[in-house]
């Protein structure tokens, strides 16, 4: 692994943040690997680069797998008794639970905002290329 951070941190000192961005979106053509026995390989190699980049901005997002789900669940499966507990087990074992009723919904909304709330997170904005990536 620090063999691979002394890799990147010399691309990025010899490349400026754009150019280091457009090579990192190079992606392999399919089948490529499998044509690569094990190994280990010297690469001296000049490539040009022709294209553009597009960078987004920055958004918040709720990132769902930082809620705590499975507390909730528990928390939740605590206030009911062993017979309701076994009874939405296998309706979910079995994807048959019932739709939510719309006054639940309504009730749930403002506890859902403070659940989501501490998973929002600042997300950087997506990037998309049109590259050309061809040996000098």
């Amino acid at each position: 692994m620090a063999k691979t951070q002394t890799q990147t941190n010399v691309v990025s000192t010899v490349l400026d943040g754009v150019t280091a961005l457009a090579v990192s979106k190079y992606s392999q053509p399919k089948g490529n690997r499998e044509s690569i026995a094990p190994g280990e390989y010297l690469i001296d190699e000049t490539v040009h680069v022709v294209g553009s980049l597009k960078v987004g901005q920055d958004y918040d997002s709720t990132i769902a797998q930082s809620i705590p789900w499975q507390k909730l669940a528990l928390a939740a499966m605590s206030r009911l008794n062993s017979d309701v507990v076994d009874s939405l087990v296998q309706k979910a074992a079995k994807d048959d639970l019932p739709k939510v009723a719309d006054d639940f919904s309504e009730r749930i909304n403002g506890v859902w905002e403070t659940i989501s709330e501490k998973a929002k997170q600042t997300c950087k904005g997506k990037v998309t290329a049109k590259l050309v990536f061809a040996k000098a």
